[in-house]
């Protein structure tokens, strides 16, 4: 059956495929199948490659999330940013209130966010506008900057 066996052959690049996009660097399952669409192959063949990969342990969505969620705290981002950021791979954390409560710690929230604000440094005369503004871009919730300028004196 010629149809079976071109499948077999598109399954098969795409698994090439796949492991090149792996060996740069994790994927989440959204962001792999629409790779491999953007690569030409078909949707079939993109979510079939998408649930073998899956299976086979290559990418699994809740460990991408943690390494990526561990990754951008130490560099400094801020819960909103995370979350934010995480939606563009295909994961909705405010979907799952329990699992973002688990990834993210209040208290930790907010020492990276003193963190953030002790090294700020501005030529503005009015710092704390400032250093509000600098809280948010980070990725800071509202709550998170006030709550930090609040222990702060400028």
């Amino acid at each position: 059956m010629p149809g079976r066996e071109q499948l077999a052959e598109q399954l098969q690049k795409a698994r090439c495929k796949t492991e090149q996009l792996l060996n740069y660097r994790d994927r989440t399952s959204q962001e792999l199948k629409a790779r491999l669409m953007q690569a030409g192959f078909s949707l079939q063949v993109a979510e079939t490659e998408t649930r073998l990969a899956q299976q086979a342990g290559l990418i699994d969505d809740e460990r991408f999330t943690r390494l990526y969620v561990a990754s951008k705290r130490n560099s400094g981002w801020g819960q909103v940013r995370i979350v934010r950021e995480l939606r563009r791979y295909g994961i909705d954390l405010q979907a799952d209130p329990a699992s973002c409560a688990e990834l993210f710690d209040e208290q930790d929230e907010l020492r990276k966010a003193m963190d953030c604000a002790t090294r700020f440094r501005s030529r503005a005369q009015d710092q704390r506008s400032a250093c509000f503004r600098r809280l948010i871009t980070r990725g800071f919730s509202v709550d998170v900057a006030r709550k930090t300028l609040s222990q702060l004196t400028f």
